[in-house]
């Protein structure tokens, strides 16, 4: 059995079954739960994949819930997954039929994404962590997080080596020297 104290619960919630009636309690239910994030896929179980994916109903969750929401429908560029972000004020993204139908969909979106949101990214995985996590393990995992996305730009290669072998008195100090020399010209 799952320790739910040490491990984080997640949830990835469709609107509905026929409708979105119970959207709303059956969000806050999750969150009585403990789940530590939400990923919303817009639709409900009878619309499938058919109709466009309802962010209006994303950006409610986001409204109402005091957990992390991922947004998810309907990004297959990255102009989807800025607006995405904007319309909805979601915390992250989650992409399934966008990547299969472009395998660079990540690269793309991560080339194209301001610095800011890449710190909105770092920030939002860092908080996911559980909360009895030591600093030692934060700041390995940020590592190995930033380590690859790093990777994305031969550019940032010689920065890379530089995070992974200083050390840091808090993930926020990690975070800072990550991208203290990062801009948006940076990652394209």
């Amino acid at each position: 059995m799952v320790d739910s104290t040490t491990t984080p619960v997640t949830a990835k919630l469709r609107s509905g079954f026929d409708d979105t009636s119970l959207l709303s309690e059956n969000l806050l239910a999750a969150q009585e739960a403990g789940v530590a994030f939400i990923t919303l896929h817009p639709r409900t179980k009878r619309e499938g994949y058919g109709p466009p994916a309802n962010w209006d109903l994303i950006a409610h969750a986001v409204n109402i819930l005091d957990i992390p929401v991922v947004g998810n429908g309907d990004i297959r560029s990255p102009s989807d997954a800025a607006r995405m972000l904007s319309h909805t004020g979601c915390h992250a993204l989650m992409i399934g039929r966008g990547a299969l139908i472009n395998p660079f969909l990540f690269h793309d979106i991560c080339n194209t994404t301001p610095n800011a949101d890449l710190k909105t990214y770092i920030h939002t995985f860092i908080t996911s962590l559980p909360p009895e996590t030591n600093l030692r393990s934060q700041i390995n995992q940020l590592k190995q997080l930033c380590g690859y996305l790093y990777q994305i730009n031969p550019a940032l290669e010689a920065k890379r080596r530089d995070m992974l072998r200083r050390t840091y008195d808090s993930s926020d100090q990690f975070i800072q020297h990550a991208f203290k020399d990062l801009n948006a010209n940076a990652l394209a």
